[in-house]
């Protein structure tokens, strides 16, 4: 049985990363930060021929992320040199429902209660 499934296995939102973030209110997060939050494991980034969000949400869904707007992020330069991708809260969230690890499946679950109780209460 895959880890995702098994809800004994999710955080809670208090110690979800995923959600952490989100609340933290940031508008912009590093692709590391969003690949650790997800909890991507180093073997998995290697299998998939480097882990990003930009990967993530290219592979799994490249109809809907238009090159152009692909995941709402943008590079910027970093103090050492080069370039380092970072991602908006709506690119956190899209990434979040097309990733399958046990923090993306406990986030989703977490918002849909968020959005139904939203919507429960006008």
């Amino acid at each position: 049985m895959n880890d995702i499934y098994d809800r004994t296995k999710w955080p809670s939102p208090e110690s979800n990363p995923l959600v952490l973030l989100l609340q933290r209110g940031d508008e912009w997060y590093s692709n590391e930060e969003l690949v650790r939050a997800f909890g991507l494991s180093a073997d998995r980034a290697l299998l998939s021929g480097g882990t990003s969000v930009v990967k993530i949400l290219r592979d799994n869904d490249a109809a809907l992320v238009s090159r152009d707007e692909l995941a709402h992020g943008k590079s910027i330069g970093r103090s050492h040199g080069g370039q380092q991708r970072v991602f908006n809260r709506r690119a956190l969230i899209l990434a979040a429902m097309r990733t399958n690890t046990v923090n993306a499946a406990a986030f989703r679950d977490w918002l849909a209660s968020r959005m139904a109780e939203e919507v429960s209460h006008g």
